[in-house]
């Protein structure tokens, strides 16, 4: 359902962007649709996904944590995930300027379309240099549920990441 559903946004969000014959990212439309594919799914009665809000405040506590653990002084990366289920996303998190982001990240995932889904982790692992427009690529580092979700939540410190 959560992979219909977010197909339905970016192609929403798409069509806006084509509409407006805009070349910027349509993070309007997709927060947009976020909203709306959560409020769908809590009335539904599946486990709620959250809002595009959430989503932007938990990278924001992800982004700290990760920073707190860099030595000496820290720079912005971008980074994004080739695969696994967080395939696709693009985050701004702290790295050190020679040595780029952390080397591996694990970040909560979840499965099934209940008021009890299953949960885990998924572990990632960073290429070895940056792509040519200074991105860091992040590849799956072992098995993971083909059905698992990013589970992103601010309730607990523990669910925001390990590294």
């Amino acid at each position: 359902m959560d992979i219909e559903l977010a197909e339905v946004a970016d192609k929403a969000a798409c069509s806006l962007l084509r509409d407006r014959w805009d070349d910027a990212f349509p993070i309007a439309a997709y927060v947009e649709l976020l909203t709306a594919v959560a409020a769908l799914r809590a009335v539904l009665g599946f486990d709620p996904t959250p809002t595009a809000r959430e989503v932007f405040d938990w990278s924001e506590k992800l982004g700290e944590r990760l920073g707190d653990g860099v030595d000496g002084p820290a720079s912005f990366c971008f980074i994004r995930f080739a695969n696994g289920p967080y395939k696709g996303a693009v985050l701004r998190v702290p790295g050190a300027p020679s040595l780029g982001p952390a080397a591996t990240l694990t970040l909560p995932v979840a499965w099934g379309d209940t008021a009890d889904p299953g949960r885990g982790e998924a572990r990632y692992q960073r290429d070895v240099e940056a792509t040519d427009d200074g991105l860091w690529l992040y590849r799956l580092d072992g098995d993971v549920r083909e059905d698992a979700r990013p589970h992103i939540t601010l309730s607990a410190t523990s669910d925001l990441v390990g590294a």
